[in-house]
């Protein structure tokens, strides 16, 4: 029969196992002896203390104040984001305003009291004389001889169109 394993163990080697394994079965056979007075010991202790003489009030948990840190939350070096309440957001419609005139400025005509200008609007040729209006929006204020006076109908509001000098 052939052998599996072949195993040399030194002569040191096992007289050190040896004397380790008597070591350890003297050591626990002197344990053996008390074990049984301490489990004795330990039960007519229990059965001495009484409720009285428990101080309850060391076993309760003192109340904290603030915070209580959460242990499993991330942690970062970065700061804090900070947050901003969000205002409640009001639009506020603006005033509403006449749209720029429509107007272009051709020439004029001067009688001896009164005054004609023409005017120009998408390629259409206008003539308007003080207080004409036109097209239901605007109606000619008044004319002089550097700008002509515009009323915007829908809102009231007053505007101008000048007249280039070179006229």
């Amino acid at each position: 029969m052939k052998r599996l394993f072949r195993r040399d163990v030194p002569a040191g080697t096992a007289i050190t196992v040896a004397a380790l394994v008597l070591v350890a079965s003297v050591v626990t056979g002197r344990e053996e002896g008390r074990a049984p007075d301490a489990v004795v010991e330990a039960a007519v202790v229990q059965r001495a203390v009484t409720r009285e003489d428990l101080d309850l009030e060391r076993l309760k948990r003192p109340k904290r104040d603030g915070e209580i840190q959460d242990l499993f939350a991330n942690r970062s070096w970065n700061p804090p984001p900070v947050r901003v309440a969000a205002a409640p957001a009001v639009v506020e419609k603006p005033a509403p305003s006449a749209p720029p005139l429509p107007f272009k400025y051709l020439g004029r005509m001067a009688d001896d009291d009164s005054q004609v200008v023409f005017l120009e609007k998408n390629q259409a040729t206008l003539s308007a004389a003080a207080g004409d209006r036109l097209e239901n929006d605007y109606q000619v204020e008044s004319i002089a001889d550097s700008a002509v006076h515009f009323i915007y109908l829908p809102l009231g509001t007053k505007q101008i169109l000048n007249i280039p000098a070179q006229y």
